[in-house]
């Protein structure tokens, strides 16, 4: 996604390592900036969280600088409000053979209704997952309840062994 730094709508980006201590900072900013907005500030905080999560360790691209951190996947996202909602966006490399499978999560999620989703998150972290059912599935099956809207999504490949894969999350202003 496209930006201008002199874009008013965009309130919160950046790029980089998504390591904890700076997504908290960002997200206690969040919090501040929605905070009379207390159901619109709870969504949001944790979709953030899902998704910079997500990145942090499931990108491609990972920053090994900070030998105390788990989790230093690169990425970039964005906090963009208009028209009355609030789009949360993060990108990240993938490798090229995951992109088919994050399609399908995807496109899975936004054919059921909450109470679906709700139901399929209680079967995907029974005691013993499939291959399939990782962490970054069951993130995106919660975003999938929060947000109460359909996720956005796309993969543009860069060559034969990764692609960029961005995923948007709308939260509804209330």
């Amino acid at each position: 996604m496209a930006w201008s730094i002199n874009d008013s709508s965009v309130k919160l980006a950046y790029k980089g390592p998504f390591y904890i201590d700076v997504l908290s900072g960002m997200a206690g900013h969040l919090r501040q900036m929605y905070r009379l907005k207390p159901i619109t500030c709870n969504r949001l905080y944790k979709i953030f969280f899902e998704l910079t999560q997500n990145v942090a360790k499931y990108s491609a691209e990972m920053c090994n600088l900070y030998q105390h951190y788990k989790y230093g996947g690169i990425g970039s996202f964005t906090i963009e409000e208009k028209n009355n909602a609030i789009r949360i966006s993060t990108t990240n490399m993938i490798r090229a053979e995951d992109a088919s499978t994050l399609m399908r999560y995807c496109t899975e999620i936004n054919t059921m209704s909450v109470e679906a989703l709700r139901e399929y998150r209680s079967l995907k972290r029974r005691p013993q997952p499939g291959p399939e059912d990782s962490g970054a599935y069951i993130g995106i099956i919660q975003i999938g309840i929060i947000t109460k809207n359909k996720i956005e999504w796309d993969i543009v490949p860069l060559g034969e062994r990764f692609a960029l894969f961005t995923i948007t999350a709308k939260v509804d202003i209330e």
